[in-house]
């Protein structure tokens, strides 16, 4: 086996809050990567970990190529990547995803799914400073604008031939609030306010299913900055595929931030400046923020922002 010491035995010290199976590949990262060069012929020279919050994410280099490659714990997010960049590279085609160069839910190699993908060179977030974040989300607005014409057949996550998560967009809001990071937030906001966004969630209406990638941020999106211009180079590691478009929306601008601001631009081309007042969108983004929230507190994050944000939106249904 080779040694490339990416295995962590205190991972679950070090990172609480995520799940056993995260532990589990995290602790076992050399023999898996091993297994899947094994399986896939690749002659790998470097390995470096990247910063991943529910996969495990590798760079990898050969002799001629870079890869990342994605191992993730849990069923079917791999999958959802897959069926997003495949929707896209026929819809969309000036909408930049990787290249699936291999994918395996098998969980014969390894006992997870894995995904590798083409790297796509891109500066390092660090340099992306604050000034660069409305262009940064205007960009990516300009792009969804057109992924959000492509149909899908269902809501949430694909589950196999034909098959969806949901029947209706409704019942997909709900079981988000019961996701156990969204009952953390019972803890921590007012039980009357958790009541009335579950109202508001009550009057929404149904709508078609369009393509979602409901993980909007600069996180999951690559970007190039040279002489000062920006350039959008990658849509990475989407979430849930089908939906109302307003979810991707609600999730840019949860933040409150320079970021949501010009992808909304981006998205409406100011056709729509009053858009914050928007009572559909508003309920969207305090559905996100109960999840945050939650998701902030067992992380070990805080979660102020977000729980004043929250707090200030209720106040207009109030």
């Amino acid at each position: 086996m080779t040694q490339w010491n990416l295995g962590n035995s205190n991972i679950r010290q070090q990172k609480p809050g995520r799940s056993d199976g995260y532990y589990e590949i995290g602790a076992n990262l050399d023999t898996y990567l091993d297994l899947i060069a094994h399986e896939l012929k690749l002659k790998i020279i470097n390995a470096s970990k990247l910063i991943g919050e529910s996969s495990i994410n590798l760079k990898l280099d050969t002799d001629t190529s870079s890869y990342i490659l994605k191992i993730d714990p849990w069923v079917g997010v791999l999958k959802t990547s897959k069926v997003f960049f495949d929707l896209v590279n026929q819809n969309v085609p000036n909408a930049p995803t990787p290249k699936i160069i291999a994918y395996d839910d098998s969980k014969i190699v390894i006992p997870y799914e894995f995904i590798l993908l083409n790297y796509i060179d891109h500066s390092k977030p660090e340099l992306l400073e604050n000034t660069h974040k409305f262009e940064a989300g205007r960009l990516l607005g300009e792009v969804f604008k057109d992924i959000h014409k492509v149909d899908v057949d269902g809501y949430g996550s694909p589950q196999g031939d034909n098959q969806w998560q949901f029947n209706n967009w409704k019942d997909f809001i709900k079981h988000y609030l019961s996701d156990p990071c969204s009952q953390e937030s019972n803890n921590i906001l007012t039980a009357k306010d958790i009541a009335k966004v579950k109202d508001l969630v009550d009057k929404l209406e149904e709508i078609p299913p369009k393509l979602l990638h409901a993980d909007i941020g600069m996180q999951n999106t690559l970007y190039t900055l040279q002489n000062d211009k920006l350039q959008l180079v990658g849509l990475i590691d989407p979430d849930t595929l089908g939906g109302d478009p307003y979810w991707d929306l609600a999730i840019a601008l949860k933040e409150n931030d320079d970021f949501g601001k010009g992808f909304a631009q981006g998205y409406w081309n100011n056709e729509k400046n009053d858009y914050i007042n928007d009572k559909k969108l508003q309920t969207l983004i305090l559905v996100q923020l109960i999840w945050i929230i939650g998701w902030r507190k067992v992380s070990g994050y805080s979660e102020g922002h977000y729980k004043n944000y929250f707090e200030t939106l209720i106040k207009e249904f109030n």
